[in-house]
C-alpha cells in the first residue's frame, strides 16, 4: 500500500525491499523497523483498550500507558480486554534508519518512512509513536529527522506540533551504480 501511495514517488526495486528485509534481521545498527498493530473491536460495543504492542507482534494491556523499550503504546480507554493474537490488525509501520551527522553534532534517527492506514489515521498513532521515538533517544541521539511530501498538509501539521522545524534546502542523491 505505502509504495502505492503519493507519498512514494517512484518505483522501489523488490530487491530493495528484500534488502531492508535482511538488514533488519541481521542487526538494528542501521535501521530498525515497528509494526502497529491494533485488536480488532466491534464498533457496537464502544470499547477503547490500551496496549502496548511491539515490532515482535505480541501487544498487552496496559491502563497506564506507561513507556517500555522497543514497544510502542496504542492509547484507548477500556477496563479489560482479552489479547487474541488471532485478533489483531496490522494498522500500520515505521521503518528508522541511524546515521552520524557532523551538522547535528552526533548520532540521527531519520524516521524513513511511517505509514498509517486510511481507517487508523487521526487517531494519535503517528504522534504517539513520534513522542515515544523522542522519549526512547533522549539523551542518545542529538537529531530526528524526516521527510514529508509537501502538499501532506496533515503530516507537516502533526510534524510541526511535535517541535520539527523545515529545513531549507534541497536533497540530492547518487544512485548510479557504485
Amino acid at each position: 500500500e505505502f509504495y502505492n501511495s503519493p507519498a512514494v514517488l517512484h518505483k522501489i526495486p523488490k530487491e530493495n525491499y528484500e534488502a531492508t528485509f535482511n538488514e533488519l534481521l541481521r542487526n538494528d545498527q542501521y535501521a530498525s523497523c515497528y509494526i502497529f498493530e491494533v485488536p480488532i473491536i466491534s464498533k457496537e460495543a464502544g470499547d477503547k483498550p490500551k496496549y502496548f504492542c511491539s515490532a515482535d507482534d505480541t501487544c498487552e494491556y496496559n491502563p497506564d500507558i506507561t513507556s517500555r523499550e522497543n514497544d510502542i503504546s496504542i492509547a484507548y480507554d477500556a477496563d479489560t480486554l482479552e489479547i487474541d493474537e488471532s485478533n489483531m490488525k496490522v494498522i500500520g509501520y515505521a521503518l528508522l534508519s541511524k546515521t552520524w551527522s557532523q551538522e547535528a553534532g552526533g548520532l540521527t534517527i531519520w524516521i524513513e518512512e511511517i505509514y498509517i492506514r486510511e481507517e487508523g489515521r487521526g487517531q494519535g498513532l503517528g504522534r504517539e509513536f513520534i513522542e515515544y521515538i523522542k522519549e526512547l533517544s533522549k539523551g542518545k541521539v542529538k537529531r530526528i529527522r524526516l521527510e514529508v511530501e509537501d502538499d501532506n498538509q496533515g503530516a507537516k501539521k502533526l510534524y510541526k506540533s511535535l517541535g520539527f522545524k523545515e529545513l531549507n534546502y534541497k536533497q540530492m542523491i547518487y544512485e548510479e551504480e557504485l
